[in-house]
């Protein structure tokens, strides 16, 4: 069965390493959208990290690394489109300053 998904829906993202979405047993994601919205007028940092289950966030699982946002500007990510996340896969994001980022990613759960 397809389901559409909002993996990640207008969440904030904080300044500590957070998994905003894991993909339920069984289920594979589908990302098909990413955008981010930085609301304060700094600049800001995100990292992004496609985790597979059990795993941890690192370098060898980095989508994006340090990506800046100028102040009142918004992201479509394309480096995200397309990626799987398979049974238990993680999306980790970290920002270099706390709720200053919006965040909105959508696709398909695929069971």
């Amino acid at each position: 069965m397809v389901l559409a998904k909002l993996f990640v829906n207008g969440v904030a993202i904080t300044d500590s390493e957070v998994t905003y979405y894991t993909a339920p047993l069984k289920t594979r994601g589908y990302i098909k959208n990413a955008i981010f919205v930085n609301d304060n007028d700094t600049p800001v940092s995100i990292t992004i990290n496609i985790v597979p289950s059990e795993g941890s966030a690192t370098y060898a699982n980095r989508i994006i690394e340090d990506k800046i946002l100028t102040g009142k500007s918004s992201w479509s990510c394309s480096s995200l489109v397309d990626q799987v996340l398979e049974p238990g896969g993680e999306i980790v994001m970290i920002a270099s300053i706390t709720n200053k980022i919006g965040c909105l990613i959508s696709g398909f759960e695929i069971t």
